[in-house]
């Protein structure tokens, strides 16, 4: 199997985020964005620039 750079899912970038989202604004994206490979990009960039990134 090639070996492929994992590339983040919504579910990633939620976790990374989660602390600054309630459970139903959780739902909410990941149905409205349905957590799909053509919207994952976008949903990406809505949730970055939704909330300022958490310091590391």
């Amino acid at each position: 199997m090639p070996s492929k750079k994992h590339k983040p899912d919504a579910d990633d970038i939620l976790r990374k985020y989660y602390e600054q989202y309630d459970d139903d604004t959780l739902e909410s994206l990941k149905r409205y964005y349905n957590v799909a490979d053509s919207d994952r990009d976008k949903f990406i960039k809505y949730v970055k620039n939704s909330r300022s990134p958490p310091v590391d």
